[in-house]
């Protein structure tokens, strides 16, 4: 039953993607790791909101919710170490053999550039942060960090520009540079935002704009109920058959 589900290939994953606790389940019943790890991605990504129909319930107790609970914690260390770096992003440049931040004075189409990513990043974490924890919706929150990583389609150097020439107070800057600190800021921001876009399912998450969340979370065989509980009765059978070596006997004293 395993092989003709799995035969489903992309449209099996996505129906997993759509309830995933369901198919947890599933997995567990048939002791199959490619849905178990399938659906665990998700439910990590999403922790702890529960935005499905079958009950969090389902995986109340046991191992698989310690898993899970333990997944989803290192990924949020992740994802708050990848915001920090964005927070502090720059364009370096080298004075009298010092690499240093850039400021106006160095340059300020480079600052302008800088100024403008941090604004549209914070922005973006202010617009999806959850009252009650305090931090940021993980249903949705991979979308942003995919953007970065696609460099597309967020700031453009024209639209920058544009919104430059509307505000009240102009600052010179040439457009050409403008344009390349944008286009070398953007490479450096992808580079520091690959960690949490590799994508784990088997899914094709980038023809899936509906997915939003994280899928990086990492499943080895230790997380997975049956193989783990397989490891430790075969220890513990491996140690019981181990031959008992006979005590050493005690020298005499001379």
């Amino acid at each position: 039953m395993k092989d003709s589900l799995i035969a489903h290939g992309q449209t099996l994953f996505h129906e997993i993607a759509k309830d995933p606790p369901r198919w947890i389940i599933y997995a567990t019943l048939l002791c199959s790791e490619i849905l178990f790890k399938e659906a665990a991605i998700h439910i990590i990504g999403c922790w702890p909101s529960w935005p499905w129909h079958t009950s969090k319930e389902t995986v109340s107790g046991g191992p698989t919710l310690q898993m899970l609970i333990e997944k989803s914690q290192q990924l949020q260390s992740l994802r708050h170490g990848v915001d920090r770096k964005l927070l502090l992003a720059t364009i370096q440049y080298r004075k009298m053999g010092r690499v240093i931040p850039t400021t106006f004075k160095l340059g300020t189409e480079a600052s302008l550039a800088v100024a403008e990513f941090g604004q549209w990043f914070r922005n973006r974490l202010y617009k999806l942060q959850e009252a009650e924890t305090n931090d940021v919706d993980p249903c949705l929150i991979g979308a942003v960090y995919r953007k970065i990583h696609s460099k597309a389609d967020y700031l453009i150097a024209e639209k920058v520009m544009e919104e430059f020439s509307e505000v009240s107070v102009n600052i010179p800057f040439y457009a050409k540079e403008l344009c390349e600190c944008l286009t070398d800021l953007k490479d450096d921001l992808a580079e520091m935002v690959e960690p949490v876009v590799k994508n784990n399912l088997m899914l094709h998450v980038e023809e899936h704009s509906e997915i939003k969340h994280l899928t990086c979370a990492e499943i080895d065989d230790n997380d997975i109920p049956w193989k783990a509980k397989n490891e430790v009765t075969h220890d513990r059978k491996r140690k019981s058959s181990a031959p008992i070596e006979p005590p050493a006997k005690k020298s005499r004293e001379q």
